[in-house]
């Protein structure tokens, strides 16, 4: 910083009837002749440097993914799971938000859940991050009742342009619920509450825009 206050100064004195000339990434600044402006160039030349280097950073992002997963328990039911999801970047690293999406497993769940990434390293090409979401699942439907959700994972993002990045992840999902079953024979018909835990290795693929 006193660099640059030292080559305005330089200007100051050195170019009273001569143009001069500024450039500093997208900021380009001239002062034609003349010495009022030329003794204000020291001023100007710090203000827009300070400018230019005190925008605010991207702070949402949104996020769509797609998955499936094997199951870990009998019966198996292999799950197709669509995400879409909000966050709020506090740093470089750690980003968090909420999500909701389709889960199909034998019964369709709609869950909303809180979700968090963290980065394991500054922004590069690839970056491997940890992330967990957690909440609740709700059924559409009226023979059947939503439960507790919780996914931790381990993945990867991959930058493609601007602030669009390629995630793939890998991870435990685990999904609760209750469904109503209905049993009949010729004597009788018997309704029952059927509660399922499914517990899954998921596997996962995105984009973050």
């Amino acid at each position: 910083m006193f660099l640059l206050y030292g080559l305005s100064l330089l200007f100051t004195f050195s170019c009273r009837n001569d143009l001069v000339e500024y450039m500093h990434g997208d900021l380009k600044i001239v002062v034609e002749q003349g010495d009022n402006w030329v003794h204000e160039f020291p001023f100007v030349f710090m203000t827009a440097v300070f400018c230019s280097h005190g925008q605010a950073p991207e702070r949402f992002f949104y996020a769509a993914a797609i998955g499936t997963g094997f199951a870990m328990n009998e019966p198996a039911y292999t799950p197709v799971i669509v995400q879409v999801l909000g966050y709020y970047r506090f740093n470089e690293r750690l980003m968090a938000g909420l999500g909701t999406g389709l889960s199909f497993y034998e019964t369709t769940l709609i869950p909303v859940f809180l979700d968090a990434k963290f980065a394991l390293r500054q922004a590069r090409k690839f970056v491997s991050y940890l992330e967990c979401g957690g909440g609740y699942a709700f059924a559409p439907g009226n023979k059947a009742n939503g439960g507790l959700y919780c996914n931790p994972s381990l993945g990867v993002l991959y930058a493609l342009s601007g602030k669009m990045k390629l995630q793939l992840s890998a991870g435990y999902e685990f999904q609760q619920y209750e469904r109503l079953k209905k049993h009949a024979n010729d004597y009788l018909t018997v309704e029952y509450s059927e509660k399922r835990r499914h517990h899954a290795l998921s596997v996962k693929i995105g984009i973050i825009f």
